[in-house]
């Protein structure tokens, strides 16, 4: 019998209540404030504590949460959202629309500087005219409103209640979960919301993030039964542990990939025509090969291949190193120049593809230093754009809007690169106005093209991402952009 490979663990029989249910992570949260994530670890924990109007399918659909229904004006500018009944905070008190209308402007607050800000500042008005009802008011129609409104930032909290709070120690939503505690650098842990208005869930009693950095030892963990669930499962192990009869392989399926950022406003990235010969300098077939062990696909463009809207013709990004280093004379680099990458220490595959690019880039006479950080270094860095190249993942969104103009857009938190295109930014502005899926397909594929040429991003890879889990537990599903959503509906088998 080999390890299951499908999106879901098989379940076995009814569910029963009770347990605590393991998860271990490849690097320790980085806060629990949902309106400033900045980190996938993060964000599958606060996923947990809080809900949000909406929320996605696995397929990224939006879908209710919080609000049971919403109703579109013609003109796509008015949102009615109805809030379930019901619903309430771990703590006991009612979630009411006040609630949704202050979590919801703390995030458009600019003193707090949400990464997610900017994908809010379309909205005109928020308006709670009933206990049950929320109003929001849009400057003009804007396609990925419901997606936006699904993202953890956008998890609901009593009104008032951050102020004068640390939310890394006292989080409060109505999530499935509510905290207990986290200890910095080893676990968080949360317990059954007994208030969750899911009927019957969660399943577990208690539910604890592990960060197990080291890829061998998560592993190893699960498989001696300390935790039960193992997230980013290497690449140089997935084949072996496809056979394997007594975990459950589960995944495949993923929106993630690699990128490396030039720093546009620095020399020498600040010239287009460096930052296309480090391009055409990279093997990317390579790196699939020796850092994912097969386990991915050569981007050579500006999405991952397998979202309905990507460019399947556009074949920018390619290895051509007589055309690198023409490109180095013309910028007037031909002897070359030093340069650093800082990539977060805890991604061992990332590591091994920026160590591939300092060799790679060899031939083009440049230095590369490669520098590993500690995940919550790395992210400030990153964050204040205190680089000259980063090497990093990213989970991308379904909807085209999500995963480019918070990264691609001038001025935007996430375009931590600088990078700036007036012709691409009127197409995202454009792709955010249209709410016909067929035009919007037309804009996001000019925008490909373009950031791909100008070199927004150095694309690496989209990748593969696999969980492991053990075969007790039930009910699992993947989610293909790393969702941990189904934990709520996860049991432990006795």
């Amino acid at each position: 019998m080999a390890a299951s490979t499908n999106g879901a663990a098989q379940s076995q029989g009814a569910p029963v209540r009770g347990g605590t249910l393991t998860v271990a992570q490849q690097a320790d949260i980085v806060g629990l404030d949902p309106a400033t994530l900045s980190a996938a670890s993060s964000s599958v924990v606060v996923d947990q504590i809080y809900d949000s109007l909406t929320t996605i399918t696995p397929d990224g659909q939006p879908a209710p949460a919080i609000a049971q229904s919403w109703k579109i004006s013609a003109d796509g500018k008015t949102y009615t959202f109805t809030l379930r009944p019901g619903v309430k905070f771990s703590d006991g008190r009612a979630l009411t629309s006040r609630d949704v209308v202050y979590s919801i402007k703390r995030v458009l607050d600019p003193k707090l500087a949400s990464p997610r800000r900017g994908d809010l500042l379309n909205i005109t008005s928020i308006e709670a005219p009933s206990p049950n009802q929320v109003v929001i008011k849009l400057k003009a129609s804007f396609a990925p409103f419901l997606i936006k409104m699904a993202d953890q930032t956008m998890g609901v909290m009593p009104s008032g209640y951050a102020e004068g709070k640390d939310l890394n120690k006292v989080p409060l939503g109505s999530g499935p979960f509510k905290f207990v505690r986290w200890v910095p650098g080893d676990s968080v842990t949360l317990e059954r919301n007994p208030y969750y208005w899911e009927k019957n869930q969660p399943y577990v009693d208690q539910l604890v993030f592990k960060a197990v950095k080291d890829d061998v030892s998560r592993i190893i963990n699960l498989q001696s039964g300390l935790t039960d669930i193992a997230m980013s499962v290497p690449f140089n192990q997935i084949d072996s542990l496809k056979t394997n009869s007594s975990v459950k392989l589960v995944g495949g399926s993923s929106s993630n990939y690699d990128e490396m950022s030039l720093n546009n406003k620095v020399k020498p990235f600040s010239d287009v025509r460096v930052r296309q010969a480090i391009s055409y300098a990279i093997d990317r077939d390579s790196i699939v090969k020796t850092a994912l062990f097969g386990h991915g696909t050569p981007l050579n463009c500006g999405s991952v291949p397998s979202f309905s809207w990507a460019h399947a013709t556009c074949k920018v990004q390619v290895t051509n190193l007589d055309k690198a280093k023409q490109l180095m004379i013309a910028a007037g680099y031909k002897d070359g120049f030093s340069m650093t990458i800082k990539v977060g220490a805890d991604y061992k595959s990332q590591v091994n593809i920026a160590q591939a690019i300092q060799a790679q880039l060899q031939p083009l006479n440049i230095k590369v230093q490669v520098v590993p950080m500690e995940w919550g270094l790395f992210l400030n860095d990153f964050i204040n754009k205190n680089f000259d190249a980063v090497l990093l993942g990213w989970v991308g969104s379904t909807d085209p809007d999500d995963f480019f103009y918070n990264q691609f857009h001038t001025g935007e938190k996430f375009n931590v690169q600088s990078f700036s295109n007036k012709q691409v930014d009127t197409l995202l502005e454009a792709g955010r106005r249209t709410t016909d899926q067929a035009k919007r397909k037309v804009i996001y594929q000019q925008v490909q093209q373009l950031i791909s040429e100008q070199v927004g991003y150095v694309f690496i890879d989209a990748n593969q991402q696999y969980e492991l889990v053990r075969p007790a537990v039930q009910g699992y599903e993947h989610y293909a952009n790393g969702s941990l959503e189904s934990l709520k509906d996860v049991w432990i088998k006795k």
